[in-house]
Formats: structure tokens, sequence, C-alpha cells
């Protein structure tokens, strides 16, 4: 695993249509046909943002390592603060983040 401190600005997030029975509430779920997909990242990279108590930000990057990998990375390296996990997502001319788990006190 390698981390990179970096700074970044934007956050995506993604849902889906139907609810199933079962389903938390907020949660949305549905089939999909996996032919629909034109590309894939096959070396993903995630960012943790750790907040402190004013919103302020400490911002890393995770490469060579899976999601499972970086939420443990960010427990870890906490150090009582809070955290945002982001996917980062790469397509030509352009980089954006998808937000994984957590919350950004700073989109109040």
């Amino acid at each position: 695993m390698f981390l990179t401190h970096r700074v970044a600005t934007t956050a995506r997030t993604c849902l889906s249509t139907t609810r199933p029975s079962g389903a938390r509430s907020g949660e949305h779920t549905h089939s999909v046909d996996p032919r629909d997909e034109t590309w894939e990242d096959y070396d993903p990279a995630c960012r943790v943002y750790f907040w402190d108590t004013d919103a302020a930000s400490d911002e890393w990057e995770l490469t060579g390592c899976d999601v499972e990998d970086a939420l443990q990375w960010a427990h870890r390296s906490a150090k009582g603060r809070t955290f945002t996990l982001y996917s980062v997502v790469k397509h030509p001319g352009e980089m954006g983040l998808i937000r994984l788990l957590g919350t950004d006190p700073s989109r109040a």
C-alpha cells in the first residue's frame, strides 16, 4: 500500500432506483446488466479525509490496496477523528471522487 498526501475538492455520490423488502431506510437497489459498462479501473485508488472538530481536513491517497485495506488503514490512523472514504475515479482529462463511507462536515 502506498500513501500520498493530497488535496481535492470534488465529491460525487450514487443512488439506484428501487427499494427491496429488508433494505434499510434510504437504501435503494436494482439488478443490473454488466454489459452496459464501458470502462473499469483495475488499479483503483482511495482517498481518506480525516476531519478535526473545526471541519479542517487531512487528506491521504492510498494505492495498491482494495477498499477493505483502505478502511482498515483509516480506522488505524483516525486518532479519534472522523473520516470520509472516497474512491478515486479517473476518466480521460478528469479526476473525481465517489464517497464510499462517512460524511463531509464542510458540506453543511
